[in-house]
């Protein structure tokens, strides 16, 4: 490409600035990322009109091939959630939170959804961070990073999430380190409880009482191909938690005292 041709290319994305929007505009798209295309284009247009070359370039059948941009679901779905709690381009925090419970149990086609205490805890944090009232950008950001992993790890183990009676087998984000230290800080050596994790949302936490009476988190991450727990000097893979939980010598009763083979059973999730 010689530099006539660069600088009729440069001249015609300087000729549209004013009259498009040159990443929603068909030719722009067309020529993103191939300078002769952008260079055939700027050639056309030495003889003719902006306005002229415009209409013939989109009526005609150029060769250049425009191809349609591609909608993300997960946009799309946080645009139209979001039409629902906002008002004049904010939404209030208490509002956007309770919207998204019932949006939760309804994708997740959950009998249960953020408890109470869950849902003051989202609220506390997102009231912390965005000073009640959330605009479009801050929302959007909290349900990319934080309702849509949480989210997914929910469907995920929806057989283990959905389980409260007798007792809870995932706990929600409102049981917190603290949390759950109190709850196992009189029980057995190996007792322990699951709790989605707030800080690294998609994320499971693990406590445990340990044989010397001393209480350990360990973080569980979800991963594509499983969940990857983290030790102080390595991480190990396991394809299901059931079956970490059963190889994991440590964990011996589900809190309050159920035994960990009935409760996390590999027999009918395999």
């Amino acid at each position: 490409m010689n530099l006539y041709n660069h600088c009729l290319a440069s001249d015609l994305l300087k000729s549209l600035n004013p009259f498009v929007l040159l990443s929603k505009h068909p030719i722009i798209k067309a020529c993103k990322g191939h300078p002769q295309k952008l260079c055939e284009v700027a050639n056309f247009m030495e003889d003719h009109s902006l306005g002229d070359s415009l209409q013939l370039l989109c009526l005609s059948k150029p060769r250049i091939k425009v191809v349609p941009s591609k909608l993300d679901p997960d946009e799309m779905e946080f645009d139209t959630f979001w039409r629902k709690v906002s008002v004049s381009g904010v939404a209030e925090a208490t509002k956007f939170c309770f919207q998204l419970n019932h949006h939760f149990s309804a994708t997740t086609h959950s009998s249960r959804g953020f408890s109470k205490h869950d849902l003051e805890e989202i609220i506390e944090r997102m009231q912390a961070t965005f000073t009640g009232e959330i605009g479009y950008e801050n929302a959007r950001y909290w349900w990319n990073k934080w309702y849509l992993p949480l989210r997914r790890t929910v469907v995920r183990i929806m057989h283990l999430w959905e389980h409260t009676s007798p007792f809870v087998k995932i706990h929600g984000i409102a049981a917190s380190k603290n949390t759950v230290d109190e709850a196992l800080g009189s029980q057995p050596w190996g007792t322990f409880m699951f709790r989605l994790s707030a800080n690294n949302p998609g994320d499971l936490s693990l406590g445990f009482v340990a044989e010397k009476g001393q209480i350990m988190h360990l973080l569980v991450q979800t991963r594509p191909e499983g969940f990857e727990i983290l030790f102080s000097d390595q991480s190990k893979l396991y394809s299901k938690l059931e079956e970490f939980v059963q190889r994991f010598k440590p964990l011996r009763l589900v809190y309050p005292g159920e035994d960990k083979y009935k409760v996390f059973s590999l027999r009918f999730h395999m």
